[in-house]
Parts: structure tokens; C-alpha cells; sequence
């Protein structure tokens, strides 16, 4: 193990991005990188280290998490810490400490920034293994340990995030440095869907307890293959102990109750979901149905908006793609099908800087005031399937060709 002195430890984090000190790596999320490679183009730690180096210790330009991640994994190696990089997909970007994130609808299906908060479609951090002298002689809270390099909230007054006691955030424990609070988010907030209407009046629709922390992942030692470390991070979802686990959270970050979000709400009276009729795949169209249900016995008036957003993978629209506003109505114990046809030659010019594409319905009850349900899914176009034929003759004579 290594020993830990931590405020030293939040300096070098901080020294892997530029946001501070003129680090190693300049961040960019907007999609525009002249001057500087995409964070796409790096594909691996050196080259990144090299030209920081070459050019006097001015930042490289760019990076994302990824590139954040896999630099500080390198430089921990260097010095002799053990280390790994982590996958955190559906990862939340909690900025406000509540434990929440807040998605805020339009009611015309429009994802309004209304909030800092975000579920990026994945993050990347880095685990290095330590003591935690810090904390008290034979401390609990050693081994793995979650630092991460990505500007994203500042933590004592610099850019950066950690260590926090990967054990730590398993029971719960937020209220121990470092930044336990923002990792525990990233895994395990609740997400809180909000209808924002044209009064500037807000309702809260539904609360999601489960999405959030998905697959966390990290590389096996010897191969490629993917090793799931979520029941490091997270008690399964679904069970009393993840809950317990999140209600304690919650008291020990001393948010009020009534602010907590933690109690979901009521079964809806009309159940729906987006579902893929095909594969999404880059380059030819796209065709999902929106089904709609209800249990009741009277037929329902529903207005019904769907809208689709390209989205980046930091969980901000990049773009708006398509909506559509219908009529229906919707009768009792029958399934209302609504087709949703998304045609490439619409997204593709879209998608230059995306990677997913967001599909949101907002339907309204019109015989029942008030009511209104939501539902969304994101999408991930596949790249197509490549398939290169070499005749036999033209093989073998290459082969034979000196």
C-alpha cells in the first residue's frame, strides 16, 4: 500500500488538468478543437506527456474524461501506486450536493437547462490504492480509493476529485473527505423529473431510483476483458439495503426532507415506453414506437409531443433533431401504438458532435388535470458492419509477389 498525505495528493490531481495551474491537459466539451487534437485522436498516455513536456509545460489541448483518466493512471504507475481506471456508465453530475439530479421537461418535450445537473452517458475516474492515515490508526476506509482528474467541480478551492474511500461510498458514508458526496452522486443519485410550464410554474412528475450507476467497469489484469466492480461502489438496486444505504446519505449531508426527493411518487395512471424496432445503426433511419396503456375503464384524451435532441455524451443537447405533436385518444386495456420515424438524412448532419440521441415523450391527459407522464430513451447508433472480400487469385498472388 501506499501511504497517503492527502492535501499533497489533491495538488497532483489537480496539476492533470489545466483549469488552475496550467496542468498537463486543457479540457473541451463543445465540439469546436482548432487548435488543438480532438480528444478522440490521443490513444494512449505518452504522446499526451511528450508534447506537454516539448512545449515548456504549456497545457496539451484536448481532452475529455477519458484522456484525463488514462494520463493519471500513467503518472500514479510512474511513482510506484497501484491504480486502474474506471467506467461509470449512466454517471450523474451532482452540483448542488442534494444527491439528486434534476431533469427538467418542457411541455412541449424540450429538455430546458434549468439545472447544472447532468447523468453523462459514462465517466471515466481512476482508483489508486492507499491507507488513509488520515482518518485514524487502522483505518477502515483503506484500499481503493477514487480520484479523479476531470475538472468538473472545484473541491478546496482546485479542479479536482478525491481520493474518496471507495469503501466509503458502498455504506454511505458522505460525510468523509474526500468529495465522497460527488462520487456517491455519480453512482447512486436519485433522478427527479420535473415539468417546467409556460408560467415558469414547476411539477414534479417522477422519481428514478435505479438508472443512475450502471455497469461500473475496469480492465482485468492480463486481458482485455471487462471486470463489473459496481457491488464495490453500490448495494444492488432494487433491494432495502440500497435504500437504507441512500436515506443515510441523505441525513448525513443534512438535506431537509422535504428537499430529499426520496419518496417516489404514486403509480401513474397511464404506463408507456419507447421501444426500438430495429438496432439504431449510423446511416440509415431510425423507427421506434411509442407504447401507451392504461388500466382504467374510460377512454383518455391524450396530447402527445415527441421530441428527439442529439445529445452529447456529457448529458447536454447539442442539437435539436425533431418533434411531433398528436392527438389521441387512448382506450381502456388497449395498447395506443404511436410509430416514431427518425430519417437519417434529418440526424446525420446532427450528429457530427454527438454520440446518442435522446428521444422524449410528454404526454398530457386533457380529461384529467394535471396529469401528465413522461417517459425517454436514449439511443446509440451503431457504426455499420464492414466487410472486406479478397478473391482468391489476387490473395495468392500477392502472396507469391516478391
Amino acid at each position: 500500500m501506499t501511504v497517503l498525505e492527502s492535501n499533497l495528493n489533491i495538488i497532483f490531481l489537480a496539476q492533470i488538468n489545466a483549469n488552475d495551474d496550467g496542468g498537463v491537459l486543457m479540457g473541451r466539451w463543445d465540439g469546436q478543437y482548432h487548435g488543438g487534437m480532438s480528444p478522440t485522436h490521443w490513444n494512449g498516455s505518452v504522446e499526451v506527456l511528450r508534447r506537454w513536456l516539448k512545449y515548456g509545460g504549456n497545457p496539451v489541448k484536448y481532452g475529455q474524461c477519458w484522456v484525463f483518466a488514462a494520463v493519471m493512471c500513467t503518472v500514479l504507475r510512474c511513482l510506484g501506486i497501484p491504480c486502474r481506471v474506471v467506467t461509470n456508465f449512466q454517471s450523474a453530475h451532482d452540483t448542488d450536493k442534494n444527491l439528486t439530479i434534476d431533469d427538467f421537461f418542457s411541455d412541449y418535450g424540450v429538455r430546458p437547462k434549468q439545472s447544472p445537473d447532468s447523468v453523462w452517458n459514462y465517466h471515466v475516474w481512476v482508483e489508486a490504492w492507499m491507507t488513509r492515515p488520515d482518518f485514524s490508526a487502522g483505518s477502515l476506509y483503506d484500499g481503493w480509493q477514487a480520484v479523479d482528474p476531470t475538472p468538473q467541480e472545484k473541491s478546496t478551492g482546485v479542479y479536482c476529485c478525491g481520493p474518496a474511500p471507495v469503501k466509503a461510498i458502498l455504506q454511505g458514508h458522505v460525510d468523509l473527505k474526500h468529495d465522497v458526496p460527488f462520487v456517491f452522486a455519480e453512482v447512486n443519485a436519485d433522478r427527479v423529473t420535473w415539468m417546467v410550464f409556460a408560467d415558469g410554474s414547476k411539477k414534479k412528475i417522477s422519481t428514478d431510483s435505479v438508472s443512475v450507476g450502471q455497469n461500473i467497469s475496469t480492465k482485468a489484469v492480463g486481458s482485455d476483458k471487462r471486470v463489473d466492480i459496481t457491488a464495490n461502489y453500490k448495494h444492488a438496486e432494487g433491494t432495502e439495503k440500497e435504500r437504507d444505504v441512500y436515506n443515510q446519505a441523505v441525513k448525513r449531508v443534512n438535506i431537509p426532507e422535504e428537499n430529499s426527493n426520496g419518496i417516489h411518487d404514486d403509480k401513474p395512471g397511464v404506463s408507456m415506453k419507447i421501444v426500438e424496432l430495429t438496432k439504431p445503426i449510423s446511416g440509415k433511419d431510425i423507427d421506434l414506437e411509442l407504447v401507451l396503456n392504461s388500466n382504467d375503464s374510460v377512454t383518455r384524451t391524450l396530447v402527445i409531443n415527441v421530441n428527439v435532441q442529439a445529445m452529447r455524451y456529457n448529458g447536454i443537447p447539442s442539437s435539436q433533431i425533431q418533434t411531433e405533436l398528436k392527438e389521441q385518444k387512448l382506450l381502456p386495456n388497449q395498447d395506443l401504438i404511436i410509430p416514431i420515424h427518425i430519417p437519417f438524412s434529418v440526424y446525420g448532419e446532427k450528429m457530427r458532435e454527438s454520440n446518442s440521441i435522446k428521444v422524449s415523450a410528454v404526454v398530457t391527459d386533457k380529461d384529467k388535470s394535471g396529469a401528465v407522464y413522461i417517459t425517454e430513451k436514449d439511443l446509440v447508433p451503431e457504426s455499420p458492419s464492414l466487410t472486406i472480400k479478397v478473391s482468391t487469385a489476387y490473395s495468392q498472388h500477392c502472396l507469391s509477389d516478391p
